[in-house]
């Protein structure tokens, strides 16, 4: 199976979609943790164009109702509730819910009517067939959404690159931004060429 032909995930009786990966969501116990809300990571409009030298040029800003994590979360309704969500795309496995502090599936579920489970968190790595899943399942959610991983910074680069592709914003542009709102992906090069490397191969597919 190639790369275009892999599976979104399989749809749920409540008509959600669960990721490819992974068909086990144990719940954990909910834990005390402190939520980030969009006014503090996501203070952003939608791109906007300013006018320089009588020149209209676009300047990229990541939408407010994409939200996403920048800590490790344990209790998705309080968080969900924060940001106002009514929908969440999930990028966690089973493995997280296991985890001292972790959260499952089941529980981000249960937080809001729509959710998607793509799971992108370590040992996977992000590539471009997780790019598209991404940016289907994103297509489909209605807003404000959450993104979350496991403390923030995968989260922050599917959002990102999300928002720069369907904005048409050029990758620069979009990192450059990024790093200017301190958005957790940009401390690992890594996710900053898989950013722009995935918006520049779906631009070309479009």
């Amino acid at each position: 199976m190639g790369q275009a032909d892999m599976p979104l995930g399989r749809r749920t009786t409540d008509n959600t979609l669960d990721g490819a990966y992974d068909e086990n969501y144990p719940a954990t116990k909910k834990r005390p943790c402190t939520t980030v809300t969009s006014g503090e990571y996501n203070k952003n409009h939608h791109a906007l164009a300013d006018k320089v030298g009588g020149n209209t040029v676009g300047k990229f800003q990541l939408p407010p109702d994409i939200i996403f994590n920048t800590e490790k979360l344990s209790d998705p309704l309080a968080f969900a509730q924060a940001n106002q969500a009514v929908s969440w795309l999930y990028l966690n496995g089973s493995e997280f819910a296991a985890m001292d502090g972790g959260m499952s599936y089941d529980q981000v579920q249960k937080a809001v009517d729509r959710s998607i489970n793509i799971i992108s968190d370590p040992p996977r790595d992000l590539n471009l067939d997780l790019a598209r899943q991404h940016v289907a399942a994103l297509d489909e959610l209605p807003r404000p959404t959450l993104v979350t991983c496991r403390a923030g910074p995968r989260a922050s680069a599917v959002a990102y690159m999300y928002a720069g592709l369907r904005a048409g914003a050029d990758p620069a542009e979009v990192i450059a931004q990024a790093e200017r709102e301190a958005a957790p992906f940009c401390q690992f090069d890594d996710y900053k060429v898989w950013v722009s490397q995935s918006m520049e191969a779906l631009k070309r597919e479009q």
